[in-house]
């Protein structure tokens, strides 16, 4: 169509424009020419050759065609060339956790963290998400703890570990989750998902005048949140 013929133009001018190729990919797609956006992908891949994303993409591609082998080995170039792509191993592994492939992904992880143990703290964050997603709590709050010993001041673990203290129904556990989370609320009040889970852990403690203070203050920044205004209604 004169559309397709207009974005092939564009990109024989300017042959790396990521954009062009991904709205003709669109195109193919919902014109079930599969064939045809796959060799848009490839073109995208050959004008933008550092570009670890657009071979996600690819690969992206593959799965949702059936090819889940073929998509495995679109990524190899990744891995085979770590000067060019040092952080193939991670975005490797978000892949495989976005398609819920969780042995591919914790491979892809673990490897990471041999290939490059300077960014293990990463890897073992994108590990908790995995570990979370496939219910093994107890693997998750190990990492947790790891990740605190070498950073003491994370806010991203600090706030993870808070409910999984709640979820072991240990009160002990469950006051130092307060305790974490009302120092992250302290600390950074701007940041609503912590005073949210604050709340949370306020309600279901059976502090309501507390529960109900933090979500007014929720509401004052986000009148129109729903599901905290829905809380209030619920305390009220």
């Amino acid at each position: 169509g004169q559309a397709e013929e207009i974005g092939r133009q564009f990109l024989s001018r300017k042959p790396a424009c990521g954009p062009v190729y991904t709205v003709l990919y669109q195109y193919y797609m919902s014109a079930n020419r599969p064939t045809d956006g796959e060799a848009v992908l490839k073109s995208k891949i050959a004008a933008n050759p550092k570009e670890s994303l657009y071979r996600i993409e690819l690969a992206r591609h593959y799965v949702r065609t059936g090819k889940p082998r073929v998509a495995a080995e679109s990524l190899q170039p990744l891995f085979d060339n770590p000067k060019d792509f040092p952080g193939a191993r991670l975005e490797a592994g978000d892949f495989y956790m976005e398609i819920r492939d969780w042995a591919g992904a914790r491979q892809q992880y673990e490897q990471g963290i041999e290939s490059d143990p300077q960014s293990k703290v990463q890897y073992w964050k994108r590990l908790v998400r995995l570990d979370l997603a496939t219910n093994n709590r107890p693997a998750a709050q190990r990492l947790l703890e790891e990740i605190l010993k070498q950073q003491p001041g994370d806010r991203e673990a600090r706030a993870s570990r808070a409910p999984l203290r709640v979820a072991s129904n240990d009160p002990q556990q469950i006051k130092l989750a307060g305790g974490e989370l009302k120092a992250l609320v302290d600390q950074f009040p701007e940041a609503l998902d912590y005073r949210i889970q604050y709340a949370e852990l306020l309600r279901s403690t059976g502090q309501i005048a507390d529960a109900t203070s933090q979500y007014l203050l929720i509401v004052q920044r986000q009148p129109k949140n729903a599901a905290v205004l829905q809380e209030l209604a619920d305390l009220a």
